[in-house]
């Protein structure tokens, strides 16, 4: 049954037109037979009179009725205009949470004390809400520190990164990274390649130093992804390496959608997926002593990686990893 105002207002005007109608006709019936001695011609003359009036009422009322009419087709046009565009309104809004991400972050170049204020705010923010941390990417360079600084401390950390024994995988990251940063096109492929993977067993070691607070699963993966992102319960951080705005800087821009978007959904069953097909899975929590870091490296590289590389690159990521951390610290405090 449709209850809109128009058709309850078309109902009423219906049955009040149709209702006068039928009781004008029945009275005028019932006066006219009560007069007996009135010929024909006084009948005839007297609906002569009655038509003229008629028309004379008939003009006036179109002329007052028309201006109501005018105003009432006015008004059921802006309630249908307003019901529409209601209900667009309900639906792009449904678009946007699906397929939009709810903020976006420009690419940049870092400096000591600016790491993208905004984005690790944001971030820092939903990690401190999270029960997750998931991660995929190249080398999760900044993740360990993000959970070491980080007033809460996630039920379950999940790290996909690139395989550090995939020469294929290496080559091809390391030509994106030329192609993104002028200051590297003139290294030599090898020498990006020993770059990069030092790069990654630095942030494997920082996060296996995480174990004892905060059990880690790592996963090594082949896939050269051109984009990173970071899960948590209620938001996803999406960077894309190849966007317009990130060639020639070295933190891409990026993108946050909610838990409820396209984007999250796919993504999230997506890395589910390869932690559980994955054959290269580990986990590092406090039972892990530390004779099996050496191991576990070397296994991977396929070159023995010894405890002096393994003290040289925890060094390494301290030293090169600390400016992030005041930015951190710092960011913290302000947003306090």
């Amino acid at each position: 049954m449709n209850g809109s105002p128009q058709h309850l207002r078309r109902l009423v005007k219906n049955f009040a037109i149709g209702f006068a109608t039928l009781i004008v006709l029945a009275g005028g019936v019932a006066l006219a037979m009560l007069d007996k001695k009135a010929g024909a011609d006084v009948i005839l003359s007297a609906l002569g009179v009655n038509l003229v009036a008629s028309a004379l009422f008939a003009l006036i009322f179109s002329l007052i009725a028309g201006r109501i009419q005018d105003a009432i087709l006015q008004q059921n046009f802006r309630e249908g205009i307003d019901e529409i565009a209601e209900k667009v309104v309900d639906k792009i809004e449904q678009l946007n949470q699906l397929f939009l991400p709810d903020a976006t972050y420009p690419a940049i170049n870092p400096v000591p004390d600016d790491f993208g204020v905004r984005y690790n705010r944001d971030l820092t923010e939903n990690l401190t809400r999270s029960s997750v941390c998931y991660f995929r990417g190249t080398s999760a360079w900044f993740v360990s520190m993000r959970l070491r600084e980080s007033v809460h401390r996630p039920q379950t950390v999940r790290i996909a990164i690139l395989d550090p024994g995939d020469e294929q995988a290496l080559n091809r990251r390391v030509a994106d990274r030329v192609a993104r940063q002028p200051d590297r096109r003139g290294d030599a492929l090898d020498d990006g390649r020993r770059s990069l993977v030092d790069e990654i067993l630095m942030s494997v070691v920082a996060l296996f130093d995480c174990r004892k607070s905060i059990p880690v699963e790592i996963v090594y993966d082949g896939d050269s992804s051109v984009h990173r992102y970071e899960i948590y319960s209620d938001a996803l951080y999406l960077s894309w390496f190849h966007g317009p705005q990130s060639a020639e800087s070295e933190l891409p821009q990026s993108y946050r959608f909610g838990p409820e978007s396209f984007i999250y959904k796919t993504l999230d069953l997506d890395f589910s997926r390869r932690f559980e097909s994955s054959p290269k899975r580990y986990r590092f929590d406090g039972g892990v002593d530390d004779d099996f870091l050496p191991r576990h490296l070397t296994e991977l590289t396929g070159v023995e990686v010894s405890t002096d590389k393994i003290s040289a690159l925890r060094e390494g990521y301290a030293e090169q990893i600390k400016n992030f951390r005041h930015f951190l610290i710092n960011t913290r405090k302000y947003n306090k």
